[in-house]
């Protein structure tokens, strides 16, 4: 994979490096960390796996890195679950895929990755793991499939995602079709005992742009889960050639016919200019938890000195909103450790680690809550008419951004608007919508703005610093 980045500007000093650096998210221990994998339940602990490269804060062939943790807070850290193998299938990257318990033992399906003359061979590879998730064991069999099939015309075939019914067992990878035109596309398997697998065609294609959405000409890490009577693909698209390659997570809604998903309409799954593969889970009840990788955005010279690199998203829960799907904070978050502060007077310093909540006012379209930095950083969360709103300034000559995510329906008065923000990483979540960023200036002299726009209301702002580390 690659990375886009801003341009290329004087390093700053390693204290501040250090400080962008989120601490109530999951990190790497050191270096790198991209995809979330594998997000399990398991004996009351969430097991949560990730792409980790302990050699450069930058991409490089990745290993799986583990967590878990009781409460979806508060993580342990283990001992690296897959490793590159020397001469195997898998000996220039463990990628992405899923864990599955079959029969009583724990599976990790995944991408082995080989490199051969400037070409890649991409297999679906096999680890047995132990009862408690701690050490897991490659199949000696060798891959299950070996590569892509010739009919597919593709060599992306990569992140396997597995499901059971009456059927028996079913496996979907991510692909891309050079013709009609360069699309997306997701192909499926079929297995009696998920061992031998049977190539089952087309799962789901799309075309470039979608109900105003770029499907980009590569689907990564797809994701099926059922939502009510409802289908909910996800698929993360990417286009090599774009300046920003790993670009969104987007979801359809549909059907599934005969293992061919009819989608009826599309959506990204965050708004942000960060958030991508995103990987599905079930709570201890059975409720959909997702977490997803926030990209960093940095000129290459600052990241090159950066501790740590890549960061994954706080857990999210999914339901259907009227014509769309919702994206919201995990109930868990309220057990985050903070401290209220009390902004009798503006402004009010907030730190590197904080949550900033407002609420809609008496219309449910107007909120707003200003941020900034004192190195003239501002950001600015605001919900109108026409949806949830961030505009962000940074230091630094960089241009101003605004993200954007529409309501599919108005908000009730009342309804939250939530912002975390740790380091450099920013969420913002209202009424089932959410925005991922990075916000790059000095944090640990962000502070609440002194005014709020007149049209926002009166609603109270309550500030707390988050006093977690995720990782202990």
């Amino acid at each position: 994979m690659s990375q886009a980045t801003r341009a290329d500007a004087a390093a700053p000093e390693e204290d501040l490096l250090a400080a962008l650096v989120p601490r109530f998210h999951v990190t790497a221990p050191v270096n790198w960390l991209n995809d979330p994998n594998a997000l399990t339940y398991r004996d009351g602990r969430y097991h949560l796996f990730y792409q980790y490269n302990p050699d450069s804060p930058y991409w490089g062939p990745p290993q799986w890195g583990h967590v878990s943790s009781a409460d979806l807070l508060r993580w342990r850290r283990h001992d690296v679950a897959l490793q590159p193998g020397d001469g195997g299938p898998d000996r220039d990257g463990c990628w992405s895929g899923c864990l599955r318990v079959i029969d009583g033992q724990p599976r990790i399906y995944y991408t082995g990755i080989i490199e051969n003359g400037g070409s890649r061979i991409e297999s679906v590879c096999l680890a047995l793991g132990s009862s408690d998730l701690e050490t897991w064991q490659r199949d000696p069999a060798g891959p299950l499939i070996a590569g892509p099939p010739p009919a597919l015309g593709s060599g992306y075939h990569r992140d396997p995602f597995l499901w059971r019914d009456a059927r028996g067992w079913h496996m979907l990878l991510g692909s891309g079709r050079p013709t009609p035109g360069e699309q997306g596309c997701v192909v499926v398997y079929h297995s009696d005992d998920a061992l031998s697998w049977t190539y089952g065609g087309l799962f789901a294609d799309g075309p470039r742009l979608a109900d105003g959405i770029d499907l980009g000409v590569h689907w990564e890490c797809p994701q099926l889960l059922t939502l009510g009577e409802t289908a909910v693909l996800l698929i993360s698209a990417q286009n090599p050639d774009a300046a920003h390659p790993m670009m969104h997570t987007a979801y359809a809604l549909g059907t599934v016919e005969d293992y061919r998903f009819r989608p009826q309409t599309w959506g990204l799954l965050d708004h942000g200019d960060s958030f991508y593969a995103a990987t599905i889970g079930l709570d201890a009840d059975g409720t959909p938890l997702l977490f997803g990788w926030a990209q960093e955005d940095l000129p290459t010279d600052t990241q090159s000195l950066m501790p740590k690199a890549g960061a994954l998203t706080l857990p999210r829960t999914l339901r259907i909103d009227g014509a769309g799907l919702g994206i919201h904070p995990a109930p868990q978050l309220s057990g985050l450790r903070t401290t209220r502060l009390s902004p009798n007077g503006h402004p009010t310093p907030l730190g590197a680690q904080f949550k900033v909540s407002t609420a809609t006012g008496g219309d449910g379209t107007s909120a707003a809550v200003s941020l900034r930095s004192a190195d003239s950083g501002t950001l600015t969360a605001a919900v109108t008419v026409d949806g949830l709103t961030l505009h962000i300034d940074e230091p630094g000559g960089r241009p101003p951004r605004k993200l954007h995510a529409p309501f599919t329906r108005t908000p009730a008065p009342g309804t939250a608007v939530e912002i975390y923000g740790d380091g450099s990483l920013v969420e913002v979540f209202c009424a089932g919508r959410a925005i991922t960023t990075r916000w790059y200036r000095e944090p640990r002299r962000a502070e609440l703005a002194s005014s709020v726009p007149s049209w926002a209301g009166a609603a109270a702002v309550d500030a707390r610093t988050v006093d977690d580390q995720a990782v202990e």
